[in-house]
């Protein structure tokens, strides 16, 4: 009995000295005037996607302990909290979309990351209205990081969120440069000075995105000088590739990687290099695990897919693919990044009837080939107040108010 009472005894004296220990604290923090701290006390303005634990069975955190305190592992009800990430809105991408198939998208161009919240919302809408499955839209470097490690990302961020709320699948094209990473005198279409400062941007998207976006596209159409400003280089490209390719097999060893779309060309030294020509340049220059499929833009206005012309990209889809397979690659599809046709009244522009028609036609003849991966129709939308007969601003399947032309009904059934 005397050692069941002395041990009583012991408790309450313990009991008695932590409440001691809580009072001293508490009349502490009233003589210094301190507050405790809220449960948002930590949460930065631009918070990263990574996640802060923090234990709820011990109260509000203490601005010295949120970050290093471990939740105590004997306690039973112990939960956690996390802060989101700035992407905690978009779904994410579990598993890369396939290589091949028949599925359609739409490739947009830098002009959806002008929009306001409501016309881009309204954009992505309508593309899933129309069918399509994926959408491709600039991760520009030279708009992101205009100014050297002061990067702003909330358009992008905004975009990613959107089409992933809608179920799209994102190309993401990796692309441009900034002033102070390229050429004096030179514009955003420049290759870089450094392909590894290049890389370095691109490891930054992918762990930015690499949950949310599974597919890479690096450069636009780098077999002419328009997006190759310093002259179309196959073996520059390839350096280029190659080292964004590293960078993105360490973040995701899974990420579908599809080289720069190429643009429909002839061989005009300095100037532009047939899509073939370039494509043998990079099997030349680069091992073929640095990318997964070979993008291309076989544009074919004013003519038709279906017309064999000596600049009919798509009529020589057949003759890309013999190359590829003569260069050992016959596992890796093709990627049409790009396909459209400008109405309007401006040069080279098309009727309404014979845009639809190119591309019916065109999606028809990848339909069931097996090398060919998603289609990119380029573009939903007419640009807003474009003039009719500038053909950049006229090669959406929409009008610029939203109505349709012919070729929206075209996508609609074919999707």
């Amino acid at each position: 009995m005397r050692s069941k009472r002395m041990r009583e005894r012991i408790a309450i004296a313990v009991i008695a000295l932590l409440v001691a220990g809580a009072l001293s604290a508490c009349t502490s923090e009233d003589l210094t005037g301190a507050e405790p701290a809220s449960p948002t006390a930590a949460t930065t303005d631009q918070p990263t996607l990574s996640e802060t634990t923090v234990s709820a069975s011990t109260g509000p955190p203490s601005p010295s302990t949120e970050t290093t305190a471990a939740p105590d592992p004997t306690t039973e009800d112990a939960t956690t909290t996390t802060t989101p990430g700035p992407l905690a809105a978009a779904p994410p991408e579990p598993e890369p979309p396939p290589l091949r198939s028949e599925e359609i998208g739409f490739a947009t161009g830098s002009v959806i990351l002008d929009l306001d919240a409501d016309d881009r919302g309204r954009d992505l809408d309508r593309m899933v209205e129309l069918g399509a499955s994926w959408v491709r839209f600039d991760f520009d470097w030279s708009r992101i990081e205009s100014r050297r490690s002061d990067p702003d990302w909330s358009t992008v961020d905004e975009l990613v969120i959107d089409a992933r709320q809608r179920g799209l699948h994102v190309l993401g094209l990796i692309a441009y440069t900034p002033t102070w990473a390229r050429p004096d005198g030179t514009s955003d279409k420049a290759p870089p000075d450094d392909p590894d400062e290049f890389a370095r941007f691109v490891g930054d998207v992918l762990d930015r995105y690499g949950n949310h976006v599974r597919a890479w596209e690096i450069w636009n159409e780098p077999n002419v000088s328009s997006f190759w400003e310093t002259g179309p280089d196959p073996e520059a490209y390839a350096e280029l590739l190659v080292a964004a390719s590293a960078v993105t097999r360490e973040a995701d060893p899974d990420a579908i990687i599809v080289t720069g779309g190429l643009a429909p060309a002839l061989d005009r030294p300095g100037d532009e290099i047939s899509p073939a020509e370039f494509l043998a340049g990079i099997y030349d220059s680069a091992p073929l695990d640095s990318f997964d499929a070979v993008g291309i833009h076989p544009y074919t206005y004013p003519g038709f897919p279906s017309e064999s012309q000596e600049w009919n990209t798509f009529a020589a889809l057949d003759d890309l693919r013999g190359l590829m397979v003569d260069r050992g690659d016959a596992d890796r599809p093709l990627w049409l990044t790009e396909f459209g046709a400008p109405t309007g009244t401006g040069d080279r522009a098309v009727s309404e009837s014979d845009q639809a028609r190119m591309i019916d036609e065109a999606m028809a003849g990848v339909r069931d080939v097996d090398w060919a991966g998603p289609l990119f129709v380029y573009s939903l939308r007419d640009i807003e107040g474009g003039p009719a007969d500038d053909i950049e601003a006229n090669f959406g399947v929409l009008f610029a108010d939203g109505s349709p032309k012919a070729a929206a009904a075209v996508v609609r059934e074919r999707s």
